[in-house]
């Protein structure tokens, strides 16, 4: 038997299921997101200086459609090269046309390698609506000193900035961040002279070079050995060599006489000599 199928009432009640999740997940990252009114300029890092040994980082904006009164900025850099202690963050001339007084506050951030603080304009018709400098923030160059990396958070972006971690410009009706669009928000920074620069490539470091192990190495080159070489081999040539001729050895003649009648008729000494009869 086969299976039985789901109903198509039951394949719609899933589908649905799923839509209902995706929407939920999209308010909820809507959620997440920073509510903000009015419509600010685009804020960028400026063109940096040195003054008075600090390297100074403008925050600026272009003009926006809707009149700000304060300006929220989180800037982060490279701890091992400059330091923000003690803070140094002032209001930008921008900020100043109204005429009247402006508060600004800020403190170390980012374990010692940001600064976040705000400028507000204080009184009635405190709002502005015109391109300029929000902010100037100052940092002393540590250590060996070198090409130091600058960050601008931004508001509801990629890096996550928020209401207290991003930086933008709060609306004049509503007190409320406004949408900022955003240009150079990051870049490098000489801190021997202020001005902007491009950081050393990181050295490679080879760390796994195949060497070659297995060279074939000739080791059976035949060698000729047995050369044959025309040596001329002295042949030994017989000699004459004189043989001695046994010495004829003088042995005593002797008798088979036994009587010296005997002797006398009939022996004779045998091989010559002298007759000796034998008795």
């Amino acid at each position: 038997m086969h299976p039985a199928r789901p109903s198509s009432a039951l394949l719609l009640a899933g589908l649905a299921t799923i839509v209902a999740v995706a929407a939920l997940s999209v308010r909820r990252d809507a959620s997440a997101a920073t509510p903000t009114t009015g419509t600010g300029g685009t804020i960028s890092i400026g063109a940096t200086s040195l003054s008075g040994g600090k390297i100074i980082v403008p925050i600026v904006t272009t003009r926006p459609t809707d009149p700000y009164t304060a300006a929220h900025v989180h800037l982060t850099f490279d701890a091992s090269l400059v330091t923000a202690a003690p803070t140094d963050f002032t209001r930008g001339a921008v900020l100043t046309t109204t005429g009247n007084p402006v508060a600004c506050s800020a403190s170390v951030t980012d374990a010692g390698a940001g600064i976040t603080g705000q400028c507000t304009i204080i009184g009635p018709f405190s709002l502005v609506n015109a391109a300029g400098t929000l902010v100037n923030v100052g940092l002393t160059p540590v250590g060996a000193g070198g090409c130091a990396s600058l960050k601008l958070w931004t508001l509801n972006g990629a890096d996550g900035g928020d209401a207290t971690t991003g930086t933008y410009t709060v609306n004049s009706n509503g007190g409320a961040p406004q949408a900022n669009t955003y240009g150079t928000t990051t870049t490098f920074v000489s801190t021997s002279t202020g001005q902007p620069c491009t950081p050393a490539p990181p050295t490679a470091t080879p760390t796994d070079t195949a060497t070659p192990t297995d060279t074939a190495t000739p080791t059976d080159t035949a060698t000729p050995t047995d050369t044959a070489t025309d040596t001329a081999t002295a042949t030994s040539t017989p000699t004459s060599t004189a043989t001695e001729s046994p010495t004829p050895t003088s042995t005593p003649p002797y008798f088979h006489c036994f009587t010296p009648v005997q002797a006398r008729a009939h022996c004779g000494p045998i091989g010559g000599g002298s007759l000796k009869v034998r008795r």
